[in-house]
């Protein structure tokens, strides 16, 4: 019935919200369904899951990401930081979001030693304001802290701390520090490449750039990714690795949601993006592999070694 698109038939509402006729009519789901479709509501997701109790996931829209169809076909429950450092030959990272109404989200990915296969793993973080700000997403993201896949960053009680003011984000740092140490223990496997080894949006990134600068990080291993259209091929090689299962993620609930929040639309001859499906939809983390497969289809090789090696300490 999912895969048919007939939960949307007028006649079939009933199977999936048995309180028509009661609580409310067919004729009003209808107009709101026709609004949301038209892009003019609160988010299509959101409203089939309030008034028809229709969870889409990856399967919401026939304007969604090539890869969302996929999606769920390569899962590998199994994967997690340590078992990327354990079984792959070179990692990259992606990052991207990090404002305070959005997820910061990381994306590790993976070559797979022998199989060649892109191993990927992700996560995100958000701050207490985003469950302030949409309310309508709120029980959604508790669900994903309470799955692993996010955690939450309470906002600090000191009251000089002004979230609205254009630099309070330079005082929020939880986050990026959750970021860091992820991408520190990846180095410290001698997993990263020399070059171009963390892709990021280059807009917002200074204080994440700062805080990898202190940990001994070089500007050669970041590099800067063009958003938009510029993600192309990320956005159709990676549907496609996923067709033929040589792509494979942690399977997360997070992810799920990201990828069903998200759109594919046209840009030029050729070229697509992806964007959010609505205004309270995120899709951070998303970006984030994106990002990643920009720099392993580069083909990197990772640099190896120990961090304290290069310094004359080897701790056995």
């Amino acid at each position: 019935m999912l895969d048919r698109d007939e939960y949307l038939k007028t006649s079939n509402f009933y199977v999936t919200n048995p309180n028509i006729g009661r609580s409310v009519h067919e004729d009003w789901i209808e107009n709101e369904l026709a609004q949301e479709q038209r892009g003019a509501g609160e988010g299509l997701q959101i409203f089939l899951a309030k008034h028809l109790n229709v969870e889409i996931g990856t399967r919401l829209s026939r304007d969604r990401w090539t890869g969302a169809e996929f999606w769920d076909g390569a899962i590998d429950k199994t994967l997690s930081v340590a078992e990327l450092i354990r079984r792959c030959e070179v990692i990259v990272a992606g990052v991207d979001g990090g404002g305070l109404d959005d997820l910061l989200g990381l994306c590790l990915i993976g070559r797979e030693k022998g199989s060649k296969r892109w191993l990927v793993w992700c996560h995100a973080w958000a701050w207490s304001i985003v469950w302030k700000r949409r309310q309508d997403i709120a029980t959604k993201l508790n669900e994903l802290v309470g799955e692993g896949s996010l955690t939450k960053c309470l906002m600090p009680d000191d009251a000089t701390i002004d979230i609205e003011r254009d630099d309070a984000e330079e005082e929020l740092t939880e986050d990026i520090r959750g970021v860091v140490e992820i991408l520190v223990q990846v180095r410290d496997a001698g997993l990263f490449p020399e070059k171009e080894a963390i892709g990021l949006d280059p807009v917002g990134v200074t204080a994440i750039v700062d805080e990898l600068a202190t940990k001994d990080f070089t500007d050669e291993q970041f590099s800067a990714i063009g958003q938009g259209f510029k993600l192309s091929s990320a956005v159709k090689g990676s549907a496609r690795k996923l067709a033929a299962r040589t792509m494979r993620h942690d399977g997360s609930a997070m992810m799920s949601w990201c990828v069903g929040n998200a759109k594919m639309e046209p840009r030029g001859t050729s070229a697509v993006a992806i964007v959010k499906a609505s205004a309270s939809a995120k899709i951070d983390p998303l970006a984030a592999m994106f990002n990643a497969v920009m720099l392993m289809t580069r083909n990197p090789e990772a640099a190896g070694g120990f961090v304290y090696e290069e310094r004359g300490m080897l701790i056995l």
